[in-house]
């Protein structure tokens, strides 16, 4: 059995080499705080490569998806300033791992969230401004064969 350390280091070269990897599910009993665990493993492995974390994604936010990976809650992971594109609009096709794309709101936020149980009236104070966005998604895991651990340990693919 691979550690939490060798799942995140598994996907982080499957990020840099473009190589796709078997799901990890099964090797972590599809536990979602492993997966979690894996997550943050791969991020501090890209902080120490130079990329740094400009905020949080939320996905599997629909009933639907949710429904198709037998899930009842949606995950998330961290968004890198690699990741944003807004200033040229291109990805190099060499970057992409079995890109799909999806309509997105991306919520700018004018003020921290420091406090873990926001009302709903503080959530909205701290919203600066709502933009439209695309999200331009890639999985790790060979031919998007993932269930929810799989996901969350790809920074919520």
């Amino acid at each position: 059995m691979s550690s939490v350390f060798d799942h995140a280091k598994a996907l982080y070269d499957s990020l840099k080499s473009g190589q796709t990897i078997s799901p990890i599910r099964d090797d972590i009993n599809n536990d979602i705080s492993t997966a979690y665990a894996i997550q943050q493993e791969l991020v501090e492995l890209r902080m120490k490569d130079g990329e740094r974390i400009v905020g949080k994604k939320i996905g599997l936010t629909s009933p639907a998806v949710q429904q198709q990976l037998g899930v009842d809650q949606p995950d998330y992971g961290i968004l890198f300033h690699t990741m944003d594109r807004s200033a040229t609009g291109t990805i190099s096709m060499g970057e992409l791992m079995q890109p799909k794309v999806e309509g997105e709101l991306a919520f700018v936020l004018g003020a921290d969230l420091t406090n873990a149980d926001l009302t709903l009236d503080e959530l909205k104070a701290a919203i600066a401004e709502v933009r439209a966005s695309i999200e331009v998604v890639g999985s790790r895991i060979e031919g998007w064969n993932i269930r929810i651990s799989d996901t969350i340990a790809d920074n919520a693919s």
